[in-house]
């Protein structure tokens, strides 16, 4: 029977080999190949393993991002709803602190001073939704951080709120009481020549009209002094006293020029020119009273509200003009500058 030829032993060129030592080494070179090339497939399946686990990383990645992205999207949205909230309150606080709600009353003002802690929390809770935004968003999206930095400015101006809104509330109560002081002041004022009675030859009806006049006055420097007063007690921080103390030089004039009118109806001349004398004297101290109101009532009242702000409206206003410029950025137009 023929033999079939030994291929498995032939080399490259087709030889067999001619000892044994040549046929070991031959084998040695195929099974080096073999593994070689087993080695090489390995690579080949590691490095398409590797690729693949590379690219569904960066697919779930880019999942997440988008996923994430919508995530911190939504909580920025709601952060803005937040302080849209918080807003309602703020823009109430602004007007009163500044006055433009005065007429409203020392009511309203202390109404919303009790409301102001909900707005520090409704900021709060927007702080917290807008930090959720995180890079690479923040990289590429500046809402978050205004709205960061408008939040951070109400929250610094809600710190000295309460105060200034009772401010607010003092200067409102004291403000009707103080204009119905000098507006009866005034009246008073102007009836004053009508109290004095002439220095002798006046019938009994013009001296009993000279008490009448009187009488109005005491009353109109009454409801002065009891307004004034109240204004005082309201607002402390006001300085009512020169007002007080010019009410109460014109009412010791007053008094003397009716005990001269009585006197006289009375025929007691002595008594009368004494009064007079009295009441000239009073009447100059009113006079100087009346030099040293250096400002109109309502001034008094403004001037009161500066003292009694204090460096509280400075960090007020220094904090809202750092929500103006965030606001401008996110273009909203809640908070505007002063004119």
């Amino acid at each position: 029977m023929d033999e079939r030829p030994d291929t498995e032993n032939e080399d490259l060129y087709g030889d067999r080999p001619h000892s044994a030592a040549e046929y070991a080494a031959r084998r040695r070179e195929r099974q080096a190949e073999r593994a070689r090339r087993a080695r090489a497939a390995r690579q080949r399946r590691l490095i398409s393993s590797s690729f693949s686990a590379v690219a569904m990383a960066i697919v779930l990645a880019a999942a997440w991002l988008v996923i994430a992205g919508f995530s911190q999207i939504a909580a920025v949205g709601k952060a803005a709803s937040l302080l849209d909230d918080a807003d309602r309150i703020i823009m109430q606080a602004d007007a009163s602190i500044w006055g433009q709600t005065r007429a409203s009353g020392a009511e309203e003002a202390r109404g919303i001073a009790e409301r102001v802690p909900g707005a520090v929390t409704l900021l709060e809770r927007a702080s917290v939704q807008a930090k959720k935004a995180k890079a690479p968003l923040t990289w590429l999206w500046k809402r978050p951080a205004n709205l960061t930095a408008a939040i951070s400015a109400r929250k610094a101006m809600l710190v000295p709120a309460p105060a200034l809104l009772e401010v607010a509330a003092q200067s409102s109560s004291a403000a009707p009481l103080a204009d119905s002081g000098w507006e009866a002041i005034e009246r008073a004022r102007s009836e004053t020549s009508a109290t004095v009675p002439p220095k002798s030859g006046a019938d009994p009806k013009a001296l009993s009209l000279c008490v009448a006049a009187a009488d109005a006055v005491a009353g109109d420097l009454n409801l002065a002094q009891q307004s004034l007063s109240g204004a005082q007690t309201a607002f402390p921080e006001a300085q009512f006293g020169p007002y007080l103390e010019y009410a109460t030089q014109l009412q010791q004039a007053n008094r003397y020029a009716r005990r001269a009118s009585k006197a006289l109806l009375n025929e007691q001349d002595l008594t009368a020119a004494s009064a007079l004398r009295t009441y000239n004297s009073k009447a100059k101290k009113a006079s100087t009273a009346r030099s040293k109101l250096t400002l109109p009532i309502q001034k008094m009242i403004d001037a009161g509200a500066a003292a009694a702000s204090g460096e509280r409206l400075s960090v007020y206003e220094s904090a809202r003009t750092r929500a103006v410029a965030a606001d401008k950025k996110l273009g909203r137009a809640t908070l505007k500058a002063r004119p």
